[in-house]
């Protein structure tokens, strides 16, 4: 699983099936047959961010064709309004509060280690991917970290979705990357079954106790990169 330095985990408590019968943690105690090991992934974002510096510009922005539409390498400040209300649009199956503020504060701030792809068609940004380069895992420098993928309502099913992952995992390839994770909620059907579509595999199932013992369930997955 990737796990970016700096990025703010303390909102939940991520539990993954194993096999243990009682966890506690700080008064908390869940007690379940199923639920085995707690892997607390705590962290804060004051200082980990820098200005200027969410995606790395060495060498310029790189603009690709895909069917008609064009993927736009780097963050192009223009769409930063679109970005967000795609996200909050989607915020729920993208496992953000109604507003986006913690992702608000990821596109404002960012750092070299992010990197951020827009789809566009006629200048009009039509989904966007935010991810993690290799080099930001500390636990594996060789696996890149998809962060976000959304695509607006009235874009869907025309294949976006495909492209902005391609091209995500080109760049990721491209970094040094041999292997790709994402994190998507349980509900998300349709995203589920697009990851799956584009050869992911399920690593784990999660639980996600929130700071209002609200539960909500999560898939990890993952996708090795070949060399061809």
């Amino acid at each position: 699983m990737c796990y970016v330095k700096g990025f703010d985990y303390s909102l939940c408590y991520v539990m993954t099936i194993y096999n243990i019968t009682q966890i506690e943690k700080d008064s908390m105690v869940v007690n379940t047959r199923n639920i085995l090991f707690v892997l607390l992934l705590l962290g804060t974002v004051q200082g980990a961010f820098s200005v200027l510096d969410m995606v790395d510009r060495k060498g310029g922005s790189r603009n690709v064709e895909l069917s008609g539409r064009k993927i736009v390498d780097g963050f192009d400040p223009q769409h930063m309004a679109s970005i967000l209300e795609m996200c909050r649009s989607n915020h729920e199956a993208l496992q953000e509060d109604p507003q986006c503020v913690k992702f608000r504060h990821m596109l404002a701030q960012g750092q070299k280690k992010a990197f951020c792809s827009v789809v566009e068609e006629n200048g009009t940004p039509k989904g966007f991917l935010f991810g993690f380069k290799p080099s930001a895992n500390v636990r594996d420098p060789k696996e890149g970290c998809i962060h976000h993928l959304a695509v607006s309502q009235e874009n869907r099913h025309q294949g976006l979705g495909s492209l902005l992952l391609s091209d995500a995992e080109s760049k990721i390839k491209s970094m040094g990357g041999s292997k790709v994770s994402l994190i998507l909620s349980k509900s998300n059907t349709s995203a589920f079954r697009l990851y799956v579509k584009g050869g992911y595999k399920v690593d784990m199932t999660m639980v996600q106790l929130l700071r209002d013992n609200d539960i909500h369930q999560s898939i990890a997955m993952q996708k090795g990169l070949t060399n061809d």
